[in-house]
């Protein structure tokens, strides 16, 4: 008995000392739109301000999708950098929904990895009749689909790299919307699927300049092996939804800015399509500081048997002189808190958060009616007493309908309210 109780002792213990966050490496659903055509939300890098932007009418969930327009020879795409680099023995899961209005000119990237040193890694690309390929740059393999994607319909794109330098493997399946029976499937197995590391993820054609294209992304979630689920496996069919704080809960930092909002909620709920980081935000110098602000209510499009998978929470963030960190945290229905890892705060300069330092929360078990009484909020963490900045906090919910609809190769109309 003395025995037993030491078991659940321990693991008691285990449990309080294990973080509650997961590993998520970018949950994406183009909905951080302030009518900017910008998108430096979730990504780190662009290649331009213009032939990229929002799209309220050609979507798979939500308000928007990402847009991506060439009318002549250009590259145009979004970028995702890794905190740390890739290598061998992991798993890379990439999710992703994407619609073509038209074949580009040449065989062009539609997704990619790329190492520190530029050169790339695995490859989906389309070719000049619509079919989808999968390339091993390692070994130079191709596998290309019997099917080509019919225009102006939204697919799912399921990627997935086994990563070794002997032995590995990349699939890629090819769905129709939310549907779990892929159309097709590519398979590339027994090789060296490991060029020296993955450091970026590429989300367009910046490989290969192209003519006379218009591409739409939307809801791209991208997990990597480590971890639980649902943040270690292939993400399967999912929606994305964004809240934002909307309620002064419990606050105590300090409004700041060239001009202050009037709520502590105020000064972190821009849409930051173009960031305006000196006009508001929150500013705190102690460690036990805390601002539980409450969230926009679940959009419309969300059923209420919806099966609530994840919600990702990112932010804005700086330091005023010297460089410190701070913790983000979200509270359940019950109050019950969860806070995320520790966030490197660069001195003087915003950031958006890297992708081992936002929180990503696993929602099993969650209703659309628990979510619209979650809370969500920071935490200054570092006893250093230097000043931490927020200039910008939301949540990225991950969700699907209890019962997804039947594959359909035609575009759904959803409606998910833009929140306040």
């Amino acid at each position: 008995m003395k025995q037993i109780s030491k078991l659940f002792l321990a693991l008691a213990l285990l449990a309080l000392t294990t973080p509650a966050w997961a590993n998520r490496l970018l949950t994406a659903g183009c909905e951080t739109n302030d009518g900017s055509t910008d998108i430096v939300t979730e990504f780190d890098t662009r290649s331009s301000s213009t032939g990229q932007s929002y799209d309220s009418t050609v979507k798979h969930s939500g308000t928007d999708s990402c847009k991506f327009t060439a009318t002549s020879a250009a590259t145009r795409f979004l970028r995702r950098t890794l905190a740390t680099a890739m290598g061998n023995g992991e798993h890379l899961y990439v999710s992703l929904y994407y619609e073509p209005t038209d074949y580009y000119d040449t065989q062009a990237a539609l997704f990619y990895e790329r190492t520190t040193s530029t050169a790339v890694g695995g490859i989906v690309q389309l070719n000049t009749s619509g079919n989808v390929v999968l390339k091993n740059s390692v070994t130079s393999t191709t596998q290309t689909s019997s099917m080509a994607l019919s225009l102006s319909i939204m697919y799912r794109l399921e990627y997935h790299n086994t990563i070794l330098n002997s032995g590995g493997s990349m699939t890629l399946g090819i769905f129709a919307g939310d549907s779990t029976t892929a159309l097709e499937t590519l398979t590339i197995s027994a090789e060296d699927t490991l060029n020296v590391d993955i450091k970026y993820l590429v989300f367009g054609n910046a490989d290969v300049s192209s003519a006379n294209f218009t591409q739409y992304y939307d809801d791209i979630v991208v997990n990597d092996g480590a971890g639980s689920a649902p943040f270690n496996a292939a993400p399967g069919p999912h929606k994305i939804c964004l809240l934002t704080p909307n309620a002064d809960t419990s606050v105590a930092w300090t409004k700041a800015g060239g001009t202050p909002a009037g709520t502590n909620y105020g000064g972190v709920n821009g849409i930051p399509g173009t960031p305006v980081d000196a006009t508001n935000f929150n500013t705190d110098a102690q460690a036990t500081n805390v601002d539980r602000l409450g969230l926009s209510a679940m959009p419309a499009e969300v059923t209420s048997d919806a099966t609530i998978i994840s919600a990702d929470v990112y932010a804005r963030v700086s330091a005023a002189s010297t460089a410190t960190s701070m913790l983000l945290r979200i509270w359940d229905q019950a109050g019950t808190p969860t806070d995320g890892p520790s966030i490197s705060l660069p001195s003087s300069t915003w950031k958006i958060l890297s992708t081992v330092e936002h929180l990503a929360y696993n929602a099993s078990g969650k209703t659309k009616a628990n979510f619209d009484s979650f809370d969500v909020g920071y935490i200054g963490g570092a006893a250093d007493g230097y000043t931490k900045q927020i200039g910008d906090l939301w949540v990225n919910v991950e969700w699907l309908e209890a019962s997804a609809p039947p594959a359909n190769p035609g575009i759904t109309a959803h409606i998910c309210t833009q929140p306040q």
